[in-house]
């Protein structure tokens, strides 16, 4: 054994991955928005241009990082390039001039136990020598291994690399958090292949803990999926992504066309006009451009901010008008029409979502939006009702909670129109979609004077009574429990919620007269003058 041992040290250097491989080694220091140190702990190289892995949890929560070298030299960190908690990994980038680091190549073979590895840890010593450790225990974990090596379990080892014979990565020292250990555990090295970014990171519980910008997924489509889903108001982080994104794909408009809409989104609309016009200048398909522009103007006109140069409704009409004339989308026409309708010309944009409803693109909210511009004309309920209709109708079914504000608005204008059972009905199919457990007192006070109306009295006593449940204390909903009553006529019942009315609210001049009405219905007549004179 020692033979073998004494034959390891001695090996040439020319064998492992690294000529000096102590100088892959490196120090990570990791700081917070203040500016205060938030870690320090080491990883090592996996490239020459400066691909580094070092422990997840020196990089949670930081703003940026940099890396000292063995030489004792300070770079940046640049992007992240991968993360995981689980296996307490994270991948990173280096700004260096003129990269060209020693580094590890990651083992392609799992470790057997008992054999004999090195460990180098970080130092700037020019004659460091690597700790010769074996394996105790090999452990099968997510499809590669975790080991138990005789590393010491210290603060130096954590984050450092475990080497073979060929000089090649096989894992990284981490913690043993068994009681009294003396021996460390180590990851398996392959399982840094797995960190990547993907069009799905922005979604990252772990990447998004980690405040430094990440590098770009591999390949175009990637790419782009992954900046259109990044957080606007991540206003560093998005900016440095849209930045990589323009410089990685040159002739893509969709990364000037996010950085226009960016640049509005934090009010520098120089910029954002500079970033539209590259769009322009770049993009092969211009119908898509100024349908984008037309977006972002309706956007900003609709915001309601102050007027910057020609950046209105009228702006983006003609927008939306160039991009329809080059390529005549439904989508644009409809978009088209919601600009009309933003500067007030209503009838435009009722032609316009008239017109996209009679072509397959058509949706519920093609449908709504023509019914409000009846309204906004002040145009007849039955066509409002009929568009309505056509917006129900095309609801995806089940309709959704989201999709019910359309048939409440629908039952309101069969109140109006004093078709109070289809009103009714309505109702009935908006507190079924929302759920009971979400229907207020609110709600059931209205429902309660539309079956009223429609002669519906049980129906409209239970959801007073339901209103009344929530909101014990609301004196109008005593007081038209008591109505109800009176209308049935269940007297007594009329002159007991009436009073409670009187409870809550003792000038409640409708009270009064409610209780008044029902004494006299009960032959009490001399009682019921009592409260009749106090009526206003």
């Amino acid at each position: 054994m020692k033979q073998l041992l004494l034959l390891l040290l001695l090996l040439p250097l020319s064998l492992w991955g690294a000529k000096k491989p102590h100088q892959a080694v490196v120090n990570l220091i990791s700081y917070k928005a203040d500016g205060t140190i938030l870690a320090s702990g080491y990883g090592f190289l996996l490239s020459a241009e400066g691909k580094t892995v070092v422990p997840y949890t020196l990089l949670s929560g930081a703003v940026r990082a940099e890396v000292i070298d063995a030489k004792g030299k300070r770079y940046p960190v640049s992007r992240i390039v991968g993360a995981s908690s689980t296996y307490d990994l994270a991948v990173v980038t280096l700004v260096a001039k003129k990269p060209k680091f020693d580094f590890f190549a990651v083992a392609t073979d799992s470790v057997a136990i008992d054999e004999t590895l090195h460990l180098y840890t970080y130092t700037t010593s020019k004659k460091a020598k690597p700790t010769v450790v074996t394996t105790k225990a090999v452990t099968p974990y997510a499809g590669f291994h975790y080991y138990e090596t005789t590393a010491p379990n210290t603060l130096l080892s954590f984050g450092c690399p475990l080497l073979n014979a060929a000089g090649q990565v096989v894992g990284m020292v981490q913690r043993n958090v068994a009681d009294s250990a003396t021996t460390s555990c180590a990851i398996d090295a392959r399982f840094i292949d797995r960190l990547k970014i993907t069009a799905a990171s922005t979604f990252n519980s772990d990447l998004r803990k980690i405040r430094i910008p990440k590098q770009l997924p591999a390949g175009e489509e990637q790419a782009l999926s992954y900046v259109l889903m990044l957080d606007v108001a991540d206003s560093l982080l998005t900016h440095t992504a849209y930045q990589d994104f323009n410089k990685a794909y040159p002739k893509n408009p969709e990364g000037y066309l996010n950085l226009a809409n960016f640049f509005t989104a934090y009010e520098n609309y120089d910029q954002a006009q500079e970033y539209m016009n590259q769009a322009f200048d770049v993009s092969e398909k211009k119908d898509e451009v100024h349908y984008a522009f037309s977006k972002l103007l309706y956007t900003f006109a609709k915001s309601g901010v102050p007027t910057y140069a020609d950046w209105n409704a009228k702006k983006a009409i003609d927008e939306a008008k160039a991009a329809y004339a080059l390529n005549p989308m439904p989508l644009y026409l409809q978009h088209m029409a919601l600009c009309y309708y933003l500067d007030g010309d209503f009838q435009k944009a009722l032609e316009g979502f008239e017109a996209v409803g009679n072509t397959d693109f058509g949706t519920a909210e093609t449908f709504y939006r023509a019914s409000k511009c009846v309204e906004a004309m002040g145009g007849d309920t039955l066509r409002r009702i009929a568009l309505l209709d056509s917006t129900i109708v095309r609801l995806p079914k089940p309709i959704s909670p989201r999709s019910a504000g359309y048939v409440m608005e629908r039952a309101n204008l069969y109140y109006e129109l004093g078709e109070y059972r289809k009103a009714v009905a309505d109702y009935n199919i908006y507190a079924e979609v929302i759920g009971a457990q979400n229907l207020t007192a609110q709600f059931y006070a209205l429902r309660s004077q539309v079956e009223l109306a429609a002669r519906m009295y049980q129906q409209a006593l239970d959801d007073m009574h339901f209103a009344l449940s929530r909101k014990p204390r609301n004196y109008l909903y005593s007081q038209e429990c008591a109505r109800i009553y009176l209308v049935v006529g269940q007297y007594e019942n009329a002159v007991t919620y009436a009073q409670k009315s009187l409870d809550l609210k003792s000038d409640n001049s409708e009270a009064h007269r409610l209780i008044g009405l029902a004494l006299q219905k009960l032959g009490r007549e001399a009682e019921a003058q009592e409260h009749l004179k106090l009526v206003e």
